[in-house]
């Protein structure tokens, strides 16, 4: 079990300590299950996990699809093109590369407890 939390604490450690990098650089991260942080500027909006990093960004988060953020953001009368330029130039990413989904969830729902972004709530 102490095993177990000392990995946490690390993927913890990992992800809120790592570089923010802009958005062609994210989408182009990994295929495999991720956890992602949105930033604008220096504040956290939002905490996400996902089963591939490429589509949730290339196609999900522009198209405003079955996302979250996305709808969020359009529900706050940002208009779609806005939004797709806020995403693409603006936002910064973290994001960290799980061993599966279920490991991928778990640190999304951690994070999301003791960060409290704006948009996860």
């Amino acid at each position: 079990m102490e095993s177990k939390i000392t990995y946490i604490k690390g993927l913890v450690n990992n992800m809120t300590n790592s570089d923010l990098v802009p958005f062609d650089e994210a989408k182009n991260i990994s295929k495999e299950p991720c956890v992602y942080m949105i930033y604008s500027k220096s504040k956290l909006l939002y905490i996400g996990s996902t089963k591939n990093i490429y589509k949730r960004f290339s196609y999900q988060l522009i198209k405003g699809v079955k996302h979250s953020f996305a709808n969020k953001l359009l529900k706050e009368n940002i208009d779609r093109n806005k939004l797709k330029e806020r995403i693409e130039n603006k936002f910064r990413y973290k994001i960290n590369v799980c061993q599966n989904i279920r490991e991928a969830e778990a640190l999304e729902h951690l994070l999301i407890y003791l960060l409290n972004p704006k948009h996860n709530k």
